[in-house]
């Protein structure tokens, strides 16, 4: 289901909570998902999991192998 833009912050939250399943990045969304324990695959970057969670049971954080990792970087 693609809601891009046709939801407010709390309605994609509400349509997260009901959700069968969450799959996203280290990014806003998927905070509420692991704060209402949808079962989530969350996708980490350059990016820590260390630093940036996941803290919830209901969370699988799959990780990239690059060079830098961790670093956040921004130019």
């Amino acid at each position: 289901m693609d809601l891009i833009g046709s939801t407010t912050p709390i309605q994609a939250a509400g349509n997260i909570a009901e959700a069968d399943a969450y799959v996203g990045i280290d990014n806003g969304p998927s905070h509420p998902a692991a704060a209402v324990r949808t079962p989530s695959v969350l996708l980490y970057g350059p990016t820590t999991t260390l630093q940036n969670g996941p803290w919830q049971g209901s969370v699988t954080a799959l990780s990239a192998d690059v060079p830098c990792r961790p670093c956040i970087r921004f130019p």
